[in-house]
């Protein structure tokens, strides 16, 4: 029986019939006309055998086409373009032997995602049977073409535009399809320039390696023969370096050779020479071989060079033999022939450099056939003296030596880099302007490949113009160009499918330990397969991962394969993968649990994955990783509000809120509109949850965001429930966190000695490790909470010396915990301190620390901070007052957009102070005067009379002025 598992493809299906099919029977009878059938039919055998395609069925006199399946290609569609036009021209030439015998036909193509495999069932198999959309719409296509004519969708007409010249034929209505379908008359096949197809794509991240180029070009010009391979994985930029050269050459006089090689003719000796020959001659135009033979050997005497010799010699290489009038060649050996060929034309090309700069470049050199890498091997040595360069391109499979040990500089290519990427995708996209989302999809997905991020870039503008101007385009978007060459890769290859699919839904990166659990195989049994997909490139063994763990060359390899596998298949190996690193690779569940929770939702259990995401989130806060705690997080929330029936719904929902606070309080600060409404949000559904497990949380979160607003009405009302709640008994660990709330609620009001009992109480309750748990709970470690905010009331209490020691505390806390949160809250508050001690040369000291900190950690709130204290250090010291004053200026418009309004009225002191200090004394009276109102509207008082004490110096001197 067959095996009738299906898997996705992007098929191109070719639809050919006969026009008037009946009138032909009725005309011929049924026995001629079948005879004549069984000759067109032979002769479209045998035109699409040629180009690739299967034959998929006959339906009465037409014929459907595959091409894509079950072979492919990496140019599918101009492969089924060209058969098509092919077969046209045959049958409409086709002679006729009796009235009515030649057939005119229609042809039509469509390109489109099918399910292709055997289909089988208990009472028949369909082999190679493709379900879906494409074949039903080449089908209808067929049916509107004017007899001898093709016609092709858009789907297929983006495939080939640049080589095929179309005839638009505006959008038609086809049975059976619900929306119109742009149509496309094919008129002929057009040859590119040698190239073209390289320019469409920028230049962008290869400045260095174009200036190598350059520069060696230039030592050819002065007489300093060069030789340059440009080295890098196929789709990297090789060709498109090139041509940049080929310019640059072109504005000079010199003469550029180009030789190419080509998968087809790996062993057809000195194919790319004979190519170019023809080329640069003109020999392909003339169809007289006696006269293509004559040209061949004016060419080289016009030259300066013995014509009939190298006609004799080169003539087979171009299928042409010499007149009979010629003399004989010599008798030689093949090898003493070929040898003799080599000398030859390492003598032309040493000429042409005597008479003009030349640049030779030499494509695809990994494609080239030996012969051809032995001329190289022969001519690279004389070039030395010569106005030459011999730039030649090849993936980094091909071993350089074989040109000769040190004979030619290596540039080797990498991917490009995130901000490159970004740049070629909108480089490439022109006038339209892509959404981020797209454009960062497209640099993630591409590695960095600038074939990949053009096909995909191209593929989205595409999109777009079609009609998803709200930039809703498909997040698995995939062109088909791109699909069709990463398939024929893959088909290349031919490994298990099975084993393809288990690995590419495994992941980008995967172990063989896991796949052999997977595949419940023996590893030595899984080796010759992933050795076989390593040598083919399609896999990689990164050297610091260990010889067990591989790893996709490129993302899109990976999808292409996962996006072609059945959507049933891929959730059931989901769910295999999650059943088998729970069972026997705890390692992994315990280190990256948001692994197990994708395989799980990929199996379609959304709700089974939210333990995983729980632990995913802390393992990240731990690491202060808080970009990608709240991806984990968002995913959570997205399930819950997803499962209206699901077990302890409210609370689970509202300890993610808390989480979500948590995660946005690192991010954003504590008084982001965004963290307000996250615990807001948490605090409407604990209504009758236990208050001290599901509540306090909320309520924590919320004081803190109400307190850093300087919103005191709401921050006393929270942190008295949170006092409250916390009295409970056997609640030390929220004693501390509530008592904290309140002293920072009394500090803010001018209430010292209240605050000081509040925070003695926290600190005296404190035990370092039985609180850890506190600093990921709620986001930062209570001890170091307390003590800064302890310090600030102790300087304000008039207890200076009291106030540096307990920040000197703090600090070596934050040292010993290693908790970044923490570490960049200390910074901040020791900062203040020195800013209302004007202790400047420490102020300076802990400004670069809290910038450096803030820069690595991504803490935008607490580089606000930053910037006020950098910029009060650079104006008093007089290091740059200017660049001071505007640091400092952007660091409270920073403060302030963040939410923050808590410690303002201190940095607007200080901007004043500034402004006075340079001879602006109405506006640093302004700014005091702004200062005081904010204290003093958000009850901020703590510092109030050191404003009054400001707005008094402001208006003394601006009395003098």
């Amino acid at each position: 029986m067959a095996d009738d598992r299906g898997e996705l493809r992007y098929l191109t299906v070719l639809f050919i019939d006969i026009v008037d099919s009946v009138a032909h029977t009725a005309r011929l009878g049924a026995e001629r006309f079948r005879e004549l059938l069984r000759d067109h039919r032979d002769a479209c055998a045998r035109i699409i055998g040629t180009y690739g395609g299967y034959i998929a069925h006959y339906s009465g006199d037409g014929m459907m086409v595959y091409f894509g399946y079950p072979r492919t290609f990496e140019d599918n569609a101009r492969r089924a373009v060209r058969a098509a036009l092919e077969i046209l021209r045959e049958i409409a030439i086709q002679p006729e032997g009796e009235a009515g015998s030649a057939f005119s036909l229609r042809a039509a193509i469509h390109t489109g995602n099918v399910v292709v495999g055997d289909i089988r069932s208990p009472h028949a198999i369909e082999a190679m049977a493709a379900i879906g959309d494409a074949p039903n719409l080449a089908a209808r296509l067929q049916a509107i073409a004017q007899p001898g004519t093709l016609v092709i969708s858009f789907d297929t007409y983006r495939l080939v535009r640049r080589e095929v010249a179309c005839t638009p034929l505006g959008r038609r209505r086809l049975k059976g399809v619900p929306d119109a379908v742009a149509v496309y008359r094919v008129e002929a096949v057009t040859r590119l320039a040698p190239g073209d197809a390289g320019l469409r794509t920028p230049t962008v991240g290869r400045s260095v390696e174009a200036s190598i180029l350059s520069g060696a070009w230039a030592e050819a010009l002065a007489g300093a023969g060069q030789a340059v391979l440009i080295s890098g994985d196929a789709g990297i930029g090789k060709s498109r370096l090139v041509r940049e050269l080929i310019a640059e050459a072109n504005q000079s006089e010199a003469r550029c050779v180009v030789l190419r090689g080509a998968s087809l003719f790996q062993n057809t000796p000195l194919h790319p020479v004979s190519e170019a020959i023809s080329q640069l001659l003109g020999l392909e135009a003339e169809p007289d071989p006696a006269e293509r033979f004559a040209m061949l050997e004016r060419g080289f005497e016009d030259r300066g060079l013995d014509g009939a010799l190298y006609a004799r010699l080169l003539g087979p290489l171009l299928g042409l033999r010499p007149p009979a009038d010629r003399p004989a060649s010599p008798n030689l050996s093949p090898q003493q022939e070929r040898q003799q060929i080599k000398r030859l034309i390492a003598a032309w090309l040493v000429h042409i450099a005597r008479v003009a700069p030349v640049l030779m470049v030499v494509e695809d050199l990994h494609w080239a056939d030996p012969s051809t890498v032995e001329l190289l091997h022969e001519l690279l040595p004389q070039i030395g003296e010569a106005r030459a360069l011999v730039a030649m391109t090849a993936r980094d499979t091909f071993d350089v030596s074989r040109l000769g040990e040190g004979r030619c500089r290596v540039i080797g290519l990498r991917p490009l880099e995130a901000r490159a990427a970004a740049a070629l995708t909108r480089a490439v996209a022109g006038n339209v302007r892509l959404p981020e989302r797209i454009t960062d999809l497209i640099v993630a997905r591409t590695d960095g490949v600038p074939f990949f991020i053009e096909e995909m870039t191209l593929a989205a503008t595409d999109a777009l113009q079609e009609g998803a101007a709200d930039g809703t385009i498909d997040p698995a978007l995939m062109p088909l160009t791109l699909a069709d060459s990463l398939i024929a890769r893959i088909d290349h290859i031919k490994a298990p499918r099975q084993t393809l699919e288990q690995i590419a839904v495994i992941g980008r990166d995967f172990d063989l330990p896991l796949l052999a659990a997977l595949a419940r195989q023996d590893v030595r049994a899984l080796q010759p397969v992933l050795d076989r997909l390593v040598n083919a490139r399609l896999l990689e063994q990164p050297k610091d991962k260990g010889r067990a763990h591989y790893r996709f060359c490129h993302a899109l390899i990976r999808d292409t394969i996962y996006q072609s596998t059945l959507a049933a298949r891929r959730r059931q190996l989901h769910g295999e993968i999650a059943s088998v690193l729970v069972g026997s690779f705890p390692e992994i569940v315990r280190q990256t649990p948001e692994v197990i929770a994708h395989h799980v939702m990929a199996a379609g259990e959304p709700c089974a994955a939210l333990p995983y995401l729980r632990e995913a989130v802390a393992i990240a806060l731990r690491r202060s990783a808080y970009v990608e705690a709240q991806r984990h997080i968002e995913t959570a929330i997205g399930i819950i509000e997803a499962a209206p029936k699901l077990e302890r719904r409210a609370q689970i929902h509202a300890e993610t809120l808390v989480m979500l606070g948590v995660v946005l309080t690192g991010r954003l600060g504590h008084a982001a509109p965004e963290v307000g409404s996250a615990f807001s949000a948490a605090r409407a559904l604990c209504r009758g949850l236990d208050p001290a497990a599901d509540l306090f949380p909320v309520l924590h979160g919320l004081y803190r965001f109400y307190w850093v607003r300087a919103d005191g009405a709401n921050a006393r009302e929270v942190s008295a429930e949170m006092l409250a709640v916390a009295q409970m008994p056997g609640n030390d660990a929220l004693l501390i966190e509530a008592h904290r709330a309140a002293g920072n609620c009394a500090v803010s009001r001018g209430d010292h000695e209240g605050a000081e009992a509040h925070f003695a109480t926290a600190v005296a309750h404190y035990d370092l490790r039985a609180h850890k748990a506190n600093r990921f709970a709620f986001g930062l470690d209570p001890f170091v909470g307390a003590q800064c905010l302890r310090a600030v009331n102790a300087w304000c209490a008039g207890a200076p010396g009291e106030a540096r020691r307990i920040m000197e505390s703090a600090l070596a806390h934050a040292q010993v915990i290693d908790h970044p949160f923490s570490t960049a809250w200390t910074l901040s508050f020791a900062g203040l301190l020195h800013v209302i001690e004007d202790d400047i040369e420490q102020l300076g000291v802990i400004a670069e620390r809290q910038l450096a900190y803030s820069e690595q950690y991504a803490f935008l709130f607490w580089r606000m901070h930053g910037l006020v204290y950098r910029g009060w250090w650079l104006h008093r010291t007089g290091r740059d007052r200017v660049a001071g004053l505007r640091m400092m200026i952007e660091g409270l418009a920073g403060y302030e957009k963040l939410g923050g309004i808590a410690i303002t009225p201190v940095y607007m002191s200080i901007i004043a102070r500034a402004l006075l200090s340079d001879g602006e004394a109405e506006q640093a009276q302004q700014q005091i005067e702004r200062a005081i109102a904010v204290a003093r509207d958000y009850d901020e008082v703590w510092y109030l009379p050191q404003l009054l004490d400001i707005r008094e110096r402001c208006v003394a001197r601006a009395a003098c002025l």
